[in-house]
């Protein structure tokens, strides 16, 4: 029994001997201290040298990253991508606004031109001359007579050339103006003028002007404020025929045809339709070269007979015109 115990307690020592604090400290997880070399130390008196003990090794790579995940709604993979190409193109939009307002802002522009299409009643101021005068022939004044008192459709073109720009006041230009009225009425007998004869005959006027003009679109550049009010003043000038059956009419070796001269003024202001829908106005400017698209009024004053010879045939109006116009 005593052998037993003996041997019992010799093994309880070579046990507590081969725990020593490094294997103890490497197991409760700490660092262990340095070491003496196995190899150069070899085993010990109380028994052989402990094993190291083996950590597993940790990769330093980090794992690929998962898949990306269908984007739910059916989006593209790359509804990134297409997001940034919409924020991008929206980018580029206000850069080409803004440089195209900076370029309204010189003060001289050469190729800025404005076309108008004009349309409105136009009476022609024919009986003015005969007003007050009394005359037993005549039942009423000859124009009113031949043709009637119900206003003229009068139609025209004109084309602005505005070439200097006051910084944010307004632009200074040229423009010519072109237009075309006629009336049509049953041919008078010269002896009875009361009479009707059974032909037609009829009076064409084509009015037209050469006018400074200045439209005070300045805030309308800058603050995209849509009115524009104009002034038009300049000289007028009309050529006018009368005709019948056989052509221009000839009475008693008096042709019917002439002109006449005189003032041109007009007063009027436009509606710019770019201010409502500014994205279309860009769209608009860069595939077509077009700045802007108004709708407009104006009242017209041309005094055709007031200048020249004497005694014209006064084929001026005034009236109110109204009508389109883009400029560029």
């Amino acid at each position: 029994m005593s052998r037993t115990l003996t041997a019992s307690m010799a093994a309880l020592c070579c046990a507590a001997a081969a725990l020593s604090p490094a294997t103890a400290g490497a197991q409760d997880g700490q660092a262990a201290p340095d070491a003496p070399d196995a190899t150069a130390a070899g085993p010990t008196a109380a028994g052989p040298a402990a094993a190291p003990t083996a950590t597993p090794e940790t990769s330093s790579a980090a794992p690929p990253p998962p898949p990306a995940a269908e984007p739910a709604g059916g989006q593209p993979a790359d509804w990134r991508n297409h997001r940034r190409t919409i924020s991008d193109n929206t980018w580029r939009q206000n850069a080409r606004r803004r440089s195209a307002t900076a370029k309204d802002s010189d003060l001289l522009d050469l190729s800025h031109f404005l076309l108008e299409m004009r349309f409105g009643p136009y009476t022609p101021n024919v009986d003015d001359e005969f007003e007050g005068k009394t005359n037993s022939t005549y039942s009423a004044p000859p124009y009113e007579m031949m043709f009637g008192d119900d206003p003229l459709f009068y139609f025209g073109l004109e084309l602005d050339w505005m070439p200097l720009h006051v910084p944010y006041v307004g632009s200074l230009g040229a423009a010519f103006g072109w237009g075309v009225v006629s009336a049509s009425g049953n041919t008078r007998l010269e002896a009875t003028p009361d009479t009707e004869a059974g032909s037609e005959t009829s009076l064409t006027i084509y009015p037209m002007h050469v006018s400074a003009v200045f439209r005070v679109d300045g805030p309308l550049r800058k603050l995209q404020f849509p009115l524009v009010p104009y002034v038009k003043l300049g000289f007028g000038f009309g050529l006018w025929t009368a005709s019948g059956p056989d052509g221009t009419s000839d009475s008693s070796g008096v042709v019917g045809e002439g002109s006449s001269y005189g003032l041109h003024l007009a007063l009027g202001g436009a509606l710019a339709l770019n201010a409502f829908d500014q994205t279309a106005a860009v769209a608009m400017r860069q595939e077509t070269g077009i700045r802007h698209a108004y709708i407009w009024g104006e009242w017209m004053n041309a005094d055709l007979g007031g200048l020249g010879p004497d005694n014209p045939l006064l084929v001026g109006a005034s009236t109110a015109v109204f009508g389109a116009a883009i400029d560029w």
